[in-house]
């Protein structure tokens, strides 16, 4: 059996505490999105590939999620060569509003 010193103690105490308050602040704010095949989302375009008159956010279509978290993506121009992370897609609750074809895609 392995004894540890005072010293030790103190320091495992101290990361499991680090680790409950990383823990607790980690689950407290983030809430995991999750987008189904079809669903309608917004992807921001880069800076230098939008032009000033263009708007900000691209409309697609989710296809599939091969890997978690990172879901492959469809515009009316077509599939995006790249996945995209959750984080940089916004989801469209109501796409006929903003006068979307779905159909389209």
């Amino acid at each position: 059996m392995i004894t540890l010193t005072e010293a030790e103690e103190s320091v495992l105490a101290a990361q499991q505490k680090v680790r409950d308050n990383i823990a607790y602040r980690y689950n407290k704010r983030l809430v995991i999105k999750i987008f189904a095949p079809d669903m309608i989302v917004t992807v921001q375009v880069p800076r230098e590939d939008g032009g000033t008159l263009d708007h900000a956010r691209l409309y697609a279509r989710v296809l599939e999620q091969p890997h978690p978290g990172r879901y492959r993506l469809q515009t009316e121009h077509g599939i995006l060569d790249r996945l995209y992370p959750t984080r940089e897609l916004n989801q469209v609750d109501n796409p006929t509003l903003v006068g979307m074809d779905i159909s389209s895609f």
